[in-house]
């Protein structure tokens, strides 16, 4: 009986031992320089990484997005600083807690269906991109509003990734930002692959995304498109 009013997942790690590959880092009692501001002050800092149990394989054998949006080699990173106020700096007693931030970063494989297997006689394998623009489109989408879903509160933002839906008015009430940074080459297969990624991207912007004036290309430049501020 007791078992039975326990959580089902409760009962399975009875029998197994949950794993992740991850890594966790702990600094204690950082001291912050004395200012105007900030008098006997100091931190603690975690830094948590892991790695996504989807799309798993090595570098050159595992690239791109799947059928679901999950990108291959993906990685998500979060930083979080505890603000101490230690009122007895000549005491070995740890502070009072003041404030908390955290800072959440994620990497991956560029969201797209593209490929470049492993080549023992190349240094650079070449690299293959899907040709159909529909699912290119859908994996990008997907990949966006699986983004939103997992790192905004916004209900309105996560009844558009389970319905995939046009984002309306309501859904960016939260002004939940996602930013973009391509660190690919500029030139060669790789400057291909960018140029693919910012034609899907502003398609994918126009069709689901709300009017907002510019979006930024990888290369600098400005240009008018139809892009949702949240993305």
């Amino acid at each position: 009986k007791e078992v039975i009013s326990r959580s089902p997942y409760a009962a399975i790690l009875d029998h197994v031992i949950p794993v992740t590959s991850a890594f966790v880092g702990v600094q204690r009692n950082v001291p912050i320089p004395s200012s105007s501001f900030t008098s006997g002050e100091s931190y603690d800092q975690i830094l948590i990484s892991r790695r996504s149990k989807y799309r798993t394989g090595t570098r050159f054998t595992r690239r791109g997005t799947d059928g679901t949006g999950a990108v291959a080699n993906y990685a998500e990173t979060e930083q979080i600083c505890l603000i101490l106020n230690n009122t007895n700096p000549c005491s070995n007693s740890r502070g009072v807690l003041k404030e908390v931030y955290s800072h959440v970063q994620t990497r991956g494989s560029i969201p797209l269906h593209w490929s470049s297997p492993a080549d023992v006689k190349a240094y650079r394998p070449r690299v293959f991109i899907g040709v159909d623009p529909v699912l290119q489109a859908r994996g990008l989408r997907d990949h966006l509003l699986s983004e939103l879903w997992w790192y905004s509160s916004s209900i309105g933002l996560k009844n558009s990734f389970l319905s995939k839906s046009k984002l309306t008015k309501d859904s960016g009430k939260d002004e939940v930002k996602v930013a973009m940074v391509n660190l690919i080459d500029k030139h060669g297969d790789q400057g291909r692959l960018g140029s693919t990624f910012d034609s899907v991207l502003s398609a994918v912007l126009e069709v689901y995304g709300k009017s907002y004036p510019k979006h930024k290309s990888k290369c600098g430049k400005s240009s008018e498109s139809n892009t949702h501020p949240d993305l």
